[in-house]
């Protein structure tokens, strides 16, 4: 019998050299974001570490993440982490223990919190103190602000102002007409009495109208109307103040673990009791998601920055437990695409650019925020929402087209009108955007004045030939 000696020996050196990932336990931190990739780009830093390239030499490698994991969720262990250091209710914040309804009922409008205003004459006690002061009736308030600062405030999603599942747009907002406290915001003074009967908060917006089956289960009205609220200020509506803030559709991002935080400080702290704004638009709730709300030019916006550490330790035995801490959370003015900030419509923007939103969430956004000196054209458009055409005749008709999402912002195209006398046409999410009419289409006719293009080859109805 032969042996090959040279065979053997690089069998046991090929099976020396194969060695495999074998992981005590270690700690890994993340900073403000909790994600996989964050955690991948951890652990990458610490294989790199000197005193652990025994392991970056082995085979072991970011690859090995999935398999230490075994199949943990990263995103439930951060959100399991946040959860496990408790979160403040809108309940506990409110300490109205004989109504359990009263935080529903606040953002509708419809509580003390809302309507009061101070008096030195109680009717109870006409030479008593003063009574409805709002900074004692809701003195809790700047304890929890200072509470929401480090805690998580859990969003109230199961009041129907606040159900996500109707918040498609993600965005909330809150919209006042009252102002009932003397802080040089807004135009309420003193004496109460007779300076701050009805007063007005900063304007900061117009008001263009109302849906009101959108605010049903505020107003308690059972009808689809259109409130229209024509004009500006004393010829309109009056000062009125709205502001709001948005959220990601990824529900580990911070602005929307903390949104309830956001809804806290914007609706109770910063403006009920920083600046006494309260009461809703009429037919609408004082705040909710955006599809149940006014009509609106624009709206202010707050944004979360949020910082905070998540410790991931991982134990051969039982894989990852995580927790957060050093958690801080500053309320800031929100910084919108191109430097366009406290502006709820710029933030959205700049949210869909970083893919938090998707474009058909922003696009929507602007059926509701329609920008400055546009309430004239969105009022005949919802008006039209509801067959109301005014100024036209009784024959009159509307049709809408929706053209397909494109990543352009030149879409050449016309909308042909046959057997008509006159036609017009505009844009809802667009309104720099103007259409000109041409009269007897046919060919020859020179289209889009700022381009050297003529039809040719207009034949018949199906080429619109001597429509508009």
């Amino acid at each position: 019998m032969k042996f090959h000696p040279l065979l053997l020996i690089s069998t046991i050196l090929a099976h020396s050299s194969a060695q495999t990932c074998s992981m005590h336990g270690f700690t890994l931190k993340l900073h403000d974001e909790c994600s996989l990739n964050a955690l991948r780009d951890s652990y990458l830093n610490y294989l790199a570490e000197p005193e652990n390239q025994i392991l970056a030499q082995s085979s072991c490698g970011v690859e090995d993440l999935d398999d230490l994991l075994d199949g943990q969720d990263v995103d439930s262990l951060c959100q399991n982490a946040i959860d496990i250091n408790g979160e403040i209710t809108f309940d506990d914040i409110v300490q109205q223990e004989k109504d359990n309804n009263f935080v529903e009922s606040f953002y509708r409008g419809n509580t003390y919190w809302n309507e009061e205003v101070e008096t030195n004459y109680d009717l109870d006690d006409p030479n008593g103190p003063a009574t409805n002061v709002l900074k004692k009736d809701i003195a809790q308030v700047p304890l929890y602000y200072e509470l929401a600062e480090q805690k998580k405030v859990k969003y109230p999603g199961e009041i129907e102002n606040f159900d996500l599942d109707t918040c498609d747009m993600n965005a909330v907002m809150c919209c006042w007409s009252l102002d009932r406290q003397r802080d040089n915001d807004g135009n309420c003074a003193t004496p109460y009495d007779t300076n701050c009967v009805d007063k007005d908060p900063a304007d900061n917006t117009d008001i263009c109208g109302v849906h009101l089956e959108r605010g049903s289960s505020s107003n308690n009205l059972n009808t689809d109307g259109f409130t229209v609220l024509e004009g500006g200020n004393d010829d309109g509506e009056g000062a009125t103040h709205c502001h709001g803030f948005a959220f990601s559709n990824n529900a580990n991002d911070a602005e929307t673990r903390y949104m309830g935080n956001n809804l806290f400080f914007i609706s109770m702290y910063d403006h009920l009791y920083k600046r006494g704004y309260a009461r809703n638009i009429p037919g609408a709730p004082m705040c909710g998601c955006v599809e149940q709300m006014p009509v609106v030019t624009r709206s202010d916006c707050t944004q979360v920055d949020v910082t905070e550490t998540f410790t991931f330790l991982y134990d051969p035995l039982n894989g990852f437990s995580v927790t957060a801490s050093d958690v801080n959370i500053d309320f800031n003015a929100c910084q919108g695409l191109n430097d366009n900030n406290n502006d709820l419509s710029a933030y959205v923007a700049r949210l869909e650019t970083e893919g938090k939103v998707t474009l058909a969430q922003k696009n929507a956004l602007k059926y509701h925020l329609v920008e400055s000196k546009n309430c004239p054209k969105a009022i005949e458009r919802n008006l039209a929402s509801k067959g109301i055409a005014r100024g036209f005749n009784d024959n009159a008709y509307e049709e809408t087209y929706t053209f397909p999402p494109t990543d352009t912002d030149q879409i050449v195209h016309g909308l042909c009108v046959l057997g008509a006398s006159s036609a017009g046409a505009f844009s809802d999410t667009n309104f720099d955007l103007e259409y000109r009419v041409v009269p007897d289409f046919r060919d020859g006719v020179k289209l889009w004045s700022d381009r050297d293009y003529v039809v040719e080859g207009i034949i018949g109805a199906d080429m619109c030939e001597g429509g508009i």
